[in-house]
């Protein structure tokens, strides 16, 4: 499982699947485990990379949300200001 410090709601292990990176070398297995598939040449991707991955997803999902008004799925949110807890408004 793909992992970085910065939360995406898309998981890092989907986009290597959606974008057809083999899983494993997404993950930094190589090797007799995980051999080099026909038509992958950079088999590694370390974790520099995958955090630069998670923030521009993490921007990506931040403006979508903005344009739209609203998350695209769950996300949790805490001291979130909503009508119902402004001061003044009952």
């Amino acid at each position: 499982m793909a992992r970085a410090e910065t939360v995406t709601l898309l998981p890092l292990d989907r986009y290597s699947s959606v974008m057809g990176i083999f899983s494993p070398h997404f993950n930094q297995l190589a090797g007799n485990l995980a051999p080099i598939k026909k038509g992958c040449t950079d088999p590694v991707w370390d974790q520099d990379a995958r955090e630069d991955l998670a923030w521009t997803i993490a921007q990506a999902e931040d403006m979508i949300a903005r344009e739209l008004g609203f998350w695209s799925s769950p996300k949790f949110i805490t001291n979130e200001q909503t009508a119902f807890n402004l001061p003044g408004i009952r």
